[in-house]
């Protein structure tokens, strides 16, 4: 960037201090050639830093209010400071900026515009289709239907046409409007986990390669019960190439301009240090629908997705295939119905652990009962959905 001569810098006082000022007295020993040039040039170069400093501060104090600003010549004439940050550092902060005061995509584009206009020829692309392809990479995101109506799965988008009619109900679904069906995206996490991964290799190389479990003792996930055993039970060439996960899905706020809620599904990997795992989710699903989700379609492309990923990574330059193990579900109370397809607490029997089937008094109660109340067990659990399945006969009692 070609600097001008800054016409309100005092430029004739700062080359008479610089000059009057010994630099073998500041700088103890040799002067040494340094990448950039002298240690005598940088401490010239940090020395007027401080007296620009100095001399926007004298500016700047003596301004009162807005009016004296703009009276101020200082105001009128062109910036001269030497820009010290690279593209790429101007790039993510202006994305930082914008996630951190949640600016809408048009709000981004602005800002890129903006930074643009300080500049005599464009430094950052700042057209929506560019920015776009640069923040929303398309690559590994897939994008399903699913019927308004019946809860159908319909297809992924660019397999079906623009305008379908539902099998099961006979609904036309227009994928040009929104309102007219329930989809979901579903993202291929590879690359999020390798990135995470890769940037902790060591505590992964130690978790999966030298930890030791000490009996009796529970410090971590790798400690628990299920873990062990699932370690355990892998194959010797698997030993070393697996990660786990724990998956988790809650119903966003809708949007204050629509009726759609959102539901993300994340990702938290076991092996990575604590604080990084559980501030470094990887997203790998968005369900958007304007009722009550049906998860159970949402839930199977997300098993399909995770079954076939790999995740390829180098550690300790050693090339690896990972595979993916979501070992547990944690949601809250709300999302668990929906998640194991069940009855939501406030309804009858919408207890997850046993069959109580509940008492309405205005609202639903489970008031304590003399009798034991028969737990709920895996394979009568199966039983009594296939009963609810559409269709079946039983399912009308």
């Amino acid at each position: 960037m070609d600097i001008e001569q800054d016409t309100f810098i005092n430029t004739d006082a700062q080359s008479t201090v610089i000059e009057d000022i010994n630099v073998e007295n500041i700088y103890d020993g040799d002067v040494e050639d340094t990448t950039y040039g002298t240690t005598e040039w940088n401490w010239r170069i940090e020395l007027s830093k401080i007296i620009l400093n100095n001399e926007l501060n004298n500016i700047y104090g003596k301004i009162g209010n807005l009016k004296e600003f703009i009276e101020h010549k200082a105001f009128f004439e062109k910036i001269s400071t030497t820009m010290n940050k690279s593209r790429g550092e101007i790039f993510l902060m202006i994305l930082k900026f914008s996630i951190s005061n949640e600016l809408s995509f048009s709000g981004l584009i602005n800002l890129f515009k903006l930074i643009n206009s300080m500049f005599e020829t464009p430094i950052l692309p700042d057209s929506r289709h560019i920015i776009d392809k640069l923040v929303n990479p398309k690559e590994g995101v897939e994008y399903h239907v699913v019927c308004q109506e019946c809860s159908v799965y319909l297809g992924k988008i660019g397999d079906i046409p623009s305008s379908s009619i539902c099998n099961v109900c006979n609904s036309t679904i227009n994928l040009k409007n929104n309102t007219d069906s329930t989809f979901f995206t579903l993202i291929n996490p590879a690359q999020q986990i390798s990135d995470l991964i890769s940037n902790h290799e060591d505590y992964f190389y130690y978790v999966t390669n030298q930890r030791v479990h000490k009996q009796g003792h529970i410090s971590d996930v790798y400690d628990g019960k299920k873990y062990t055993e699932f370690v355990k039970s892998l194959p010797n060439e698997e030993k070393d190439n697996y990660v786990t996960a724990v998956f988790n899905t809650d119903g966003a706020p809708k949007f204050k301009c629509s009726q759609y809620s959102i539901w993300p599904l994340y990702l938290m990997i076991n092996e990575l240090p604590k604080e990084i795992r559980t501030n470094k989710l990887v997203v790998c699903g968005l369900l958007f629908t304007n009722k009550k989700p049906n998860m159970t379609v949402f839930l199977d492309k997300f098993v399909d997705l995770v079954n076939k990923c790999r995740v390829p990574i180098k550690i300790k330059n050693e090339q690896r295939t990972l595979k993916i193990y979501v070992q547990t579900c944690c949601v809250d109370a709300v999302a668990r119905a929906p998640v194991q397809g069940l009855t939501q607490y406030n309804g009858k029997y919408g207890c997850n652990w046993c069959l109580h089937p509940g008492e309405y008094h205005g609202i639903m109660k489970y008031p304590l009962m003399n009798a034991p109340i028969e737990l709920r067990n895996h394979n009568d659990t199966v039983s009594l959905m296939l009963e609810a399945v559409p269709g079946n006969p039983r399912s009308s009692e």
